[in-house]
């Protein structure tokens, strides 16, 4: 990546394998970084990121090298356009996730087999109750350092709905040819009809007595 991402926190890992116990860092995205992070995800505006990241070092095996496990949890406050209405909707995101990032030579790193498994990973976190287990592949360490806040900027683009809609607003068919809603030419009711059509093809025909 050449350009700046818009929300940066670079964590030499040297700190975390030299550290006898896991690393703590807090993140919160400043007015600039959330103003950069809304248009590259195409927001209308994220008005709060902030995030709680515990590293660790994990690993140490000759062929991985030694490897970093992040467990974070993150809060953000977005604003959004409803896909039915185009009205502004406010939304909420909590989550808890975990990765890895390995210090391993990259063709280890994306190779896949065994050198992908997830070591040294623990259900029993006493920071985060984790929602989901880490990733299959680890993410490889580059230039001795973490990027933990395009970390966090990628988690949070995951969890956005990519087709917001407001409560209680159902999407209604317009029929382009009148500009009538119905049930014409509804594609939803079209298959309705069809698998309608096909189940009383399969019942069997009464004989005629």
């Amino acid at each position: 990546m050449t350009d700046k991402p818009e929300l940066s926190r670079i964590i030499n890992v040297a700190e975390i394998f030299s550290s006898s116990k896991p690393v703590d860092i807090s993140i919160k995205a400043d007015p600039d970084e959330l103003a950069a992070l809304a248009k590259r995800f195409g927001l209308v505006d994220i008005s709060s990121l902030e995030a709680e990241v515990r590293l660790s070092a994990i690993g140490g095996a000759t062929d991985r090298g030694d490897d970093v496990l992040a467990e974070a949890g993150l809060r953000a406050t977005l604003t959004q356009t409803c896909s039915v209405t185009m009205d502004h909707i406010n939304d909420k995101i909590e989550a808890n996730f975990s990765q890895t990032f390995s210090s391993a030579p990259e063709s280890l790193v994306d190779s896949g087999g065994e050198s992908l498994e997830n070591e040294g990973f623990s259900e029993n976190s006493e920071l985060f109750d984790l929602e989901a287990s880490t990733k299959d592949a680890p993410e490889a360490i580059i230039g001795g350092a973490i990027d933990l806040g395009e970390f966090i900027s990628q988690e949070l683009f995951l969890r956005i709905n990519p087709f917001p809609r407001k409560k209680d607003v159902e999407f209604e068919w317009v029929n382009k040819n009148n500009g009538q809603a119905g049930n014409a030419d509804n594609p939803f009711a079209k298959l309705s009809a069809l698998k309608d059509s096909l189940n009383g093809e399969k019942e069997p025909k009464k004989s005629d007595k």
